[in-house]
């Protein structure tokens, strides 16, 4: 993705013994270029943050979203708006990803024009949700987002999908070798449209790579981590 997010996190002070929030210090969010939907969100609440990197659309046409928008656009702002409903309630994060990909898959059977005929129609986006709980940070990631974090063992960060990172890096050559021939970028994405395609027919499948995507079963595969921070230590959640 071109776009951008990322935002730093430290807890506010307080003289109370109940959990302190998180304080969000900074963020950015941009599209990749003019008059393209911006299909990176973040968001958060009292005791958790999350950013979600919508996997820019490779099918014919949009399954759900109206004209002027674009299927992954759709799925991060739902997405969004099931966390910012349900993140400071349920405490465990495999029951808060069930219930948002619960939602998401609703609203998605409930609104889309059409049933997906291939897996790379389904809008997808690689995710990380933080959770502030008894003094730990609780992460967990699909695809290709991560977090830096200052804990009691210095500086840590979440787990990379491998498999994930192997695509990517392949798709990374074949765009430069495309771009050094002389096309430009669009040009260059337009010709690696069959690879990007056969790239997102893993996704979500034994021996690829699991992503964010309107199927309640996902929850199963997020990537789970705890973290022990320091007293009025940062955190920065960041995607490509």
């Amino acid at each position: 993705m071109v776009c951008n997010n990322n935002y730093t996190i430290a807890p506010r002070d307080s003289n109370s013994k109940k959990e302190q929030t998180m304080n969000i210090i900074d963020s950015l969010s941009h599209q990749g270029r003019m008059n393209k939907n911006n299909e990176d969100i973040w968001g958060h609440s009292d005791f958790a943050a999350w950013i979600f990197d919508g996997a820019t659309g490779i099918a014919d046409e949009n399954l759900i979203a109206p004209d002027g928008q674009t299927d992954p656009r759709w799925l991060v702002e739902t997405a969004d708006a099931s966390l910012k409903q349900h993140a400071d309630k349920i405490e465990d994060i495999h029951r808060l990803y069930a219930q948002v990909l619960r939602d998401c898959e609703k609203a998605f059977l409930a609104g889309r024009k059409r049933a997906p005929e291939t897996n790379y129609e389904l809008p997808m986006a690689a995710c990380i949700i933080i959770k502030k709980f008894a003094g730990r940070i609780i992460a967990g990631a699909m695809s290709d987002c991560t977090m830096l974090i200052e804990t009691v063992h210095g500086l840590q960060r979440t787990d990379p999908c491998v498999n994930h990172a192997a695509i990517d890096d392949t798709t990374r050559e074949k765009m430069l070798a495309a771009v050094n021939r002389g096309l430009s970028p669009l040009d260059a994405r337009a010709e690696l449209i069959p690879h990007l395609r056969a790239n997102r027919m893993k996704a979500n499948c034994p021996g690829g790579y699991y992503v964010f995507a309107p199927t309640s079963t996902l929850a199963d595969h997020v990537r789970i981590e705890m973290f022990e921070p320091v007293q009025d230590g940062h955190a920065l959640l960041m995607t490509d």
